[in-house]
């Protein structure tokens, strides 16, 4: 009987101790106080987002976004005849933390699919 006791103790112990955090989380954080190297703003949808129209430096090279807050080139709201749109996405290697935004995925993978839709 003293095992069962000391389990359902436990276990109690635990999801107190989970709402209790999620309480003052709740209470305490505000996200739309946070700032993270001033290239991300709070967003209601997406907790954080680049910033629209950034230019700057991230991780000592320059990081630019389009008027949608995505690291890539302007992209018309319109799409012309034979355009596809392709939706990448990934974690910080994906986006490219710390290179040139010429050699990160999206941007090679647009070079080539560019190139040889010209044919």
């Amino acid at each position: 009987m003293k095992v069962k006791t000391k389990i359902v103790t436990s276990f109690i112990s635990l999801v107190l101790f989970v709402v209790m955090v999620e309480a003052f989380t709740r209470i305490f954080y505000t996200p739309q106080k946070v700032t993270f190297n001033r290239i991300a703003e709070f967003d209601t949808d997406r907790m954080f987002r680049l910033k629209k129209n950034y230019r700057g430096t991230f991780a000592k090279k320059e990081l630019v976004t389009n008027s949608f807050g995505y690291r890539d080139a302007e992209i018309p709201v319109q799409k012309g005849p034979r355009t596809y749109r392709i939706l990448m996405i990934g974690d910080s290697v994906f986006f490219g933390h710390g290179v040139e935004a010429e050699y990160i995925v999206n941007w090679n993978s647009h070079q080539k699919m560019t190139f040889h839709n010209k044919f």
